[in-house]
């Protein structure tokens, strides 16, 4: 008689489980490989996005956007005739921290530019044709030859010759000499005609001082002339506070003698 449990071993009367899946080596290594590629292709993007950053080894960053981020000055005008310069500085200062062509740059730079800048730009732009590309060399040419004008610049160099110390302090002295001097670099293209021309247009007080002593450099005059200067006007507050108490005593021993003399005398006989 047949066993009514169907063929196998035991009482349990189940069939036996199906035998595992044969292992394949290769797919198992390929797959290994693609998340290897994947991780590496992660980790390439990663270091990637920290460059920009300023991280070293790091690829550099191009485009507006990257220009952007260095954070570049707007230009509407300019209230003294170099700060034209030293914007055009300052977008060379930027452009070196990125990656773009030339023609860019001016791209770039034409951006920051606002109000009567904005509207000096679009006028030369439309003095030449459609699709002109502008480099970065004519366009400081051009922004150069509008906003820095050659006849105010000679006003400017004019008010440098002009300029003495007066009623100024040495500092404000320092600020106006340092700012002007900038409009005639052939006056003061040595630290000896700098000093030459300083040390002309102080007070002759402070060149009386400065006159016995020999510098080696512009700013150890401009320090010696500062640190005189504190000097004189100690002396100077000190010389106040001894005539104010001169006077003070001068009036209390004038009081004392007319306050004496309108005094009574004494009977004899009290």
């Amino acid at each position: 008689m047949s066993n009514p449990g169907g063929n196998g071993s035991g009482g349990g009367g189940g069939q036996n489980p199906p035998p595992p899946p044969q292992v394949n080596l290769v797919d198992i290594l390929m797959k290994a490989e693609e998340n290897h590629q994947i991780q590496n292709q992660l980790l390439e993007a990663l270091v990637q996005g920290l460059g920009p950053r300023g991280g070293e080894g790091g690829q550099q960053r191009r485009g507006y956007g990257a220009f952007l981020q260095t954070d570049p000055p707007i230009f509407c005008g300019a209230k003294e005739p170099l700060d034209a310069d030293h914007w055009i500085r300052t977008m060379e200062q930027k452009f070196g921290l990125i990656v773009c062509e030339d023609h860019e740059k001016a791209t770039f730079a034409a951006h920051q530019l606002q109000d009567a800048a904005g509207a000096w730009w679009q006028g030369y732009l439309a003095q030449h044709e459609a699709g002109h590309r502008v480099s970065w060399d004519e366009f400081k040419q051009a922004f150069r030859a509008f906003h820095i004008l050659e006849g105010v610049m000679e006003i400017k160099a004019e008010e440098f010759r002009k300029l003495r110390q007066g009623n100024k302090s040495v500092m404000e002295y320092v600020n106006a000499f340092n700012h002007l001097a900038q409009y005639a670099p052939d006056e003061v293209s040595s630290d000896a005609m700098k000093r030459q021309h300083f040390k002309n247009d102080l007070s002759l007080r402070m060149q009386d001082k400065l006159s016995i002593v020999k510098f080696d450099s512009f700013n150890e005059m401009v320090s010696m002339a500062i640190s005189t200067e504190h000097k004189m006007n100690e002396l100077e507050a000190e010389n106040r506070k001894r005539k104010v108490c001169g006077v003070c005593v001068r009036n209390f021993a004038s009081w004392l003698v007319i306050d004496s003399s309108h005094r009574l005398p004494r009977s004899v006989g009290n």
